[in-house]
């Protein structure tokens, strides 16, 4: 690999890392301890990876007992090395095989990504035996009886950059070398080379029978680019084709870089698989998740917060307040006082007094006001809460676990929330409930002409009657002409003054009417839109803050598969 193969390679690394650690950051919530864990492992080791040394590639040998992996290291570097059969009868550590190096810097490079390994037993030997910048690592088998080995071994195969799978003609179809361990790392078939050992006990037809095999098992296992040799540490048979694979993957210096891509990639798709993330080869998404709140749903959360909140109650209050009132400033004179006696609807609610402006912080003094409709009462909360926990799960829609529990428990703090704002929105929404109606003045002012017209006709006639009772001369009765018959002013006024009240009052209660339902109306309008944005900063924006993590987990996602 050249140069600038591996600064681009190293470009998509640095990329990987940093889409991984975005989406775990967006999947923290998501994942459980175990998987979050596991995550925040694997991009730990993806960084000191490259911190240890860059100049190394570990090949480590694993395999189960009698498959010679010791004899193999032995023949690989031509020195008796690891300790054979016969006097090792199981490997209990992991043994590392590395070069003399030219220089100390390299030494220290080397010990330091042993310690990170810790591999702590090292043997050294001389220049030509291994190509430089190589350490070979005899591992212990990975079906040994004691746990401690078998655990050092599925360590260790999470973190060496080459696998060297070795087997025989025996055991090379073995469900524990295939199910738990070959499988496992299908993603970095890459940096894996699969060496059926003892071929020597083969003939030629039945080595190329065991390597078909072989290989067909791997393509079973997902691993189709690795590599299948068969080699013999008895008479040399492979050796050079294993060494020069050896050599051909430490000089490109890719295994490391390819190794690490590999792990990022399969925690991301862990990570996806996790929180229901589909990856295709064109798309990254959450299957059924929108990417924003739907507007009908936000309108069915403001519909369920407005019978909650008794908005058509409000409403009609609204309008009975304005009659009441109009009726007061409008009605016949004589009979207002009687309008005097009625509680204005909204007095009684305790509803539309405060100004909005102390929700902006306008006045230094704080307003704390409740209504008196109940929103506190278990109904009503009872109601907005499973408004929203329908609100959560119908944006969920089909979409994979664990969206909709997601949705559901993000929305938990604003069932607590959403009640208070709504009762906020109630009391400090601007009613102009004590407004006055231009109407009323004129329609007062006539009211009143009428009034004393009738008034001064009554004292008119009772004058007349006094003149009669104390036998006094009375004055000349003037009269209306013109009529059907004449009239006497004094009746007339009585007669126009009483049906001009009537009339006004009757026209008075139409048009107050009129006005009470626009307003009725647009206090309707007024109250569903402070309930719409009350909702909107509560519930809707807590729904679209996950659906905005979900956006940018499929974005980390998508930059992390493409970068690999």
């Amino acid at each position: 690999m050249s140069a600038r193969s591996v600064s681009k390679a190293r470009g998509r690394l640095d990329a990987a890392v940093e889409a991984l650690t975005s989406a775990i950051a967006e999947a923290e919530l998501l994942l459980s301890n175990t998987a979050l864990e596991s995550a925040r492992a694997a991009r730990a080791r993806l960084t000191e990876r490259l911190e240890h040394s860059s100049e190394h590639t570990v090949i480590g040998l694993f395999g189960s007992t009698g498959s010679g992996k010791s004899s193999l290291v032995n023949a690989i570097v031509g020195e008796e090395i690891a300790r054979v059969a016969h006097r090792r009868p199981t490997t209990s550590t992991a043994l590392a095989v590395l070069p003399e190096v030219a220089d100390e810097y390299g030494g220290s490079s080397a010990a330091s990504l042993l310690d990170w390994l810790e591999i702590r037993e090292r043997h050294t030997v001389g220049r030509g035996s291994l190509p430089q910048g190589a350490i070979l690592v005899d591992l212990p088998d990975f079906d040994s009886v004691e746990s401690a080995n078998r655990e050092i071994a599925e360590r260790l195969a999470g973190t060496v950059d080459v696998l060297v799978w070795v087997t025989d003609p025996e055991k090379y179809a073995d469900a524990v070398l295939h199910t738990e361990f070959i499988s496992r790392f299908a993603r970095h078939d890459a940096v894996t080379i699969v060496v059926v050992n003892q071929a020597d006990r083969l003939s030629k037809a039945d080595g190329v029978a065991v390597r078909s095999s072989m290989k067909a098992l791997l393509d079973d296992d997902g691993l189709a680019k690795a590599q299948v040799l068969l080699v013999s540490a008895v008479d040399g048979t492979g050796l050079p084709n294993l060494r020069e694979e050896i050599a051909s993957v430490v000089e490109s210096k890719r295994a490391v870089l390819e190794r690490l891509l590999a792990d990022a990639r399969a925690e991301g798709e862990m990570i996806a698989e996790a929180v229901g993330v589909t990856v295709t080869r064109k798309s990254v998404e959450i299957p059924s998740l929108p990417r924003e709140v739907p507007t009908f749903e936000v309108d069915r959360l403001e519909e369920a917060c407005a019978g909650a909140a008794q908005v058509e109650k409000i409403s009609e209050a609204v309008a009975k307040s304005y009659r009441t009132r109009a009726g007061r400033h409008t009605g016949w004179p004589a009979l207002r006082w009687i309008g005097s006696f009625k509680v204005d609807p909204l007095e009684r609610m305790r509803i539309g007094r405060a100004s909005n402006r102390h929700r902006k912080g306008d006045s230094d003094e704080e307003f704390v006001s409740r209504s008196s409709l109940s929103i506190d009462a278990p109904g009503a909360r009872a109601r907005m809460n499973r408004a929203v926990d329908e609100f959560a799960l119908s944006i969920a829609g089909d979409a994979p676990h664990p969206w909709p529990g997601r949705l559901t428990d993000a929305l938990d703090k604003e069932k607590e929330t959403l009640p208070d704002e709504v009762d906020y929105a109630l009391t400090h929404t601007n009613f102009r409930g004590s407004e006055k109606s231009w109407t009323w003045l004129p329609l007062n002012i006539v009211q009143w002409l009428a009034f004393l017209t009738a008034i001064a006709g009554l004292v008119w006639l009772l004058a007349l009657a006094g003149f009669d009772f104390l036998q006094v001369p009375k004055p000349p009765m003037p009269m209306l002409e013109g009529l059907w018959v004449p009239v006497p002013v004094p009746t007339a006024m009585i007669i126009a003054g009483l049906g001009l009240g009537i009339l006004l009052g009757i026209f008075a209660a139409f048009l107050n009417s009129i006005v009470a339902g626009s307003r009725k109306r647009r206090i309707r309008r007024a109250l569903r839109s402070s309930l719409r944005e009350a909702a909107e900063r509560t519930v809707v924006a807590g729904a679209q803050n996950e659906l905005d993590r979900a956006s940018r987990l499929e974005s980390a996602l998508a930059e992390l598969i493409a970068s690999t």
